[in-house]
């Protein structure tokens, strides 16, 4: 039986909370300044598919950091390809 080491226990767990961060709702204000962009940008991403809004309580609307960060780094890459 293979051992498991307590930095292996430790790496996943912090994988773990990564993604547990990750999965949280942010209002739009955070969601700007957590990837540093301004909110007619954030409202241009919504129409145009590259974020999706979760709607809570009456009309609330939330953003997911995950989906966040992946529309971010696709306007990064973009942008390196265009350099």
């Amino acid at each position: 039986m293979a051992e498991i080491t307590i930095d292996e226990i430790r790496k996943v767990f912090r994988e773990e909370l990564s993604n547990l961060e990750n999965d949280r709702l942010i209002n739009a204000k955070d969601a700007c300044d957590f990837i540093g962009i301004c909110f007619p940008t954030l409202q241009k991403w919504v129409e145009t598919g590259r974020v999706k809004t979760y709607t809570i309580g009456a009309g609330t609307v939330r953003y997911k950091k995950a989906d966040l960060l992946k529309a971010a780094e696709n306007k990064y890459q973009r942008v390196q390809t265009l350099n």
